[in-house]
């Protein structure tokens, strides 16, 4: 992973114990998948890329709740 998406990822975690919330490892994924991509993503193509780069699939209902925690926390932002 590169250094500067260990910071922001680093940076998401201590947002996340400030607020009281948990950025968990499958959050976290999400969050590296779109760190990751040069253009947006929509939720399928968040699944498809993560099952791609972790080896591990998820459900895009389960992406869409993710999604909805990441831009509650303001981590990142809808389009």
């Amino acid at each position: 992973m590169p250094i500067e998406i260990e910071k922001i990822i680093k940076k998401s975690q201590e947002t996340c114990a400030l607020a009281g919330v948990k950025l968990t490892n499958k959050r976290k994924n999400v969050l590296i998948v779109l760190l990751n991509s040069k253009t947006p993503l929509s939720a399928y193509d968040i699944a498809d890329r993560y099952k791609v780069q972790f080896q591990e699939s998820v459900p895009v209902m389960s992406v869409y709740r993710m999604l909805d925690f990441l831009i509650n926390e303001r981590l990142v932002h809808k389009l």
